[in-house]
């Protein structure tokens, strides 16, 4: 190894000769299964390796790794071919060879080609299968081939349960709370997506369902919720990951259950939901370092069972239902713009469909949205991309109704858990990836 790559290592953390044989399988794309193969050791021995070149080299996903990797020298992108499906464009990432030397001189000449082809490959993953259509425009969405390989059935939780909370810390995810055929439940459980394992933890000690679940500042926050004898609740209960213990934050302005909720720039923010006589058109942010909550600009309409994520600026409120039917409303608000006067509200593209108690996500800027209830379509699998303004529909094996369900993004996988799948409650876990791997030749 160059003395450059000796700095390159040191400054993360000496990495072991068998740490630095896995980061390089990882950087051809290889699974755990194929590097224990490899190496002649176990898939959790390979599953310690990259927990400690995570934190060694200070990066939290294989892509990531992978980047390090070709800018310390320890990979060079090889001469194999291009492989993406073109019908995909939310597939993309990149997959290196493992080299073992690069000389010094010629480093830098690999690397700006990689940050070239990375943002030629961002290019391709937004402009493939582009329609004509004037921007903002509703294009009709072509259902597409069904790669079963990408759906993975995973351990199912320890208890079935619909209306649940989910929430991402550190790559593992947390399934809080939700209701099952025994009623209400306070019930935490955490899973690892390495080991494939799920962990009990300390129960949520008010029981409820029809909540959701944010990470703000490193812990878990579970506002409202609806009780076990049907009344709403202002409770705001917020769970520490490092303790392993329950506490709680400063109430609701009012109860409110069946919300959209999502955490931005440190602050929770809470869309619509049920108060316990009707849906509600409110907004609602959580400054945690002050605990106190402020009443924000009105959503254009009522809705609960809405889903929240965040792209770019904006926070994107999509589907639900607002009393009397449900809603295709894809309404997208700016919190930089509430409060100086203007409208923080504006309207993007609908749904194909109209959807609500649906699961929602975003993996590299695609927004994911999985089951629902409202109509006909509801078992397909819809994309929505941000940039361009333009829904797609995916093909699904899940051909059941699957309805409030939860949906989160660890890496480059959407896993999708809990609800009521056939019309009744479930444990199911089922792993999407949303990306896959593709080899991007380097020309000399």
């Amino acid at each position: 190894m160059s003395s450059d790559e000796d700095r390159a290592m040191s400054g993360s953390g000496e990495l072991t000769e068998r740490e630095r044989e896995v980061l390089e399988f990882v950087a051809a794309g290889a699974t755990n299964k194929e590097i224990a193969s490899k190496l002649y050791i176990s898939p959790n021995t390979v599953k310690v390796h990259l927990r400690n070149i995570f934190a060694k080299v200070g990066v939290s996903s294989r892509t990531e790794a992978t980047l390090f990797a070709i800018q310390t020298g320890l990979v060079n992108l090889d001469e194999g071919g291009m492989s993406v499906n073109p019908s995909d464009r939310s597939a993309l990432a990149v997959s290196a060879t493992p080299a073992r030397s690069l000389p010094a001189q010629s480093r830098w000449l690999v690397v700006a080609a990689a940050v070239l082809l990375l943002g030629a490959a961002a290019v391709i993953a937004f402009t493939l299968n582009r329609r004509s259509d004037t921007e903002g425009a509703i294009s009709q969405p072509q259902p597409q081939g069904l790669d079963e390989s990408r759906w993975i059935e995973q351990p199912a939780m320890r208890s079935e349960r619909s209306g649940l909370a989910v929430a991402v810390r550190e790559n593992q995810v947390y399934a809080i709370a939700g209701e099952n055929e025994r009623g209400v439940t306070g019930m935490t459980e955490r899973f690892d997506p390495i080991s494939e394992t799920w962990s009990t933890l300390p129960s949520k000690p008010v029981p409820v369902a029809d909540v959701g679940a944010a990470v703000v500042g490193g812990r878990i926050l579970v506002p409202g919720g609806r009780l076990a004898d049907g009344e709403i609740t202002d409770i705001l209960a917020i769970y520490d990951p490092q303790f392993e213990t329950w506490g709680y934050g400063a109430p609701l302005p009012n109860p409110r259950s069946a919300y959209a909720l999502v955490e931005h720039e440190g602050k929770l923010y809470l869309f619509g939901g049920w108060d316990g006589n009707a849906y509600r058109d409110t907004v609602f942010e959580y400054d945690p370092e002050l605990d106190r909550w402020n009443g924000l600009s009105s959503m254009p309409g009522p809705r609960g069972y809405a889903g929240a994520v965040v792209a770019g600026d904006a926070i994107y409120v999509m589907g639900g239902h607002d009393g009397e039917k449900a809603l295709t409303a894809n309404s997208r608000y700016f919190p930089g713009r509430d409060g100086d006067g203007g409208n923080p509200w504006e309207e993007a593209s609908p749904m194909p469909g109209a959807r609500y108690a649906m699961g929602i996500t975003i993996v590299a800027d695609i927004v994911h949205l999985m089951g629902g209830n409202g109509g006909s379509n509801t078992a397909q699998l819809l994309k929505y991309f941000p940039n361009t303004n333009e829904w797609e529909e995916y093909a699904s094996p899940i051909k059941q109704l699957w309805t409030d369900l939860g949906l989160v993004a660890v890496e480059t996988y959407v896993y999708a858990m809990g609800g009521t799948y056939d019309g009744m409650p479930t444990a199911k876990l089922v792993a999407y990836q949303a990306l896959y791997t593709i080899n991007i030749p380097l020309v000399p």
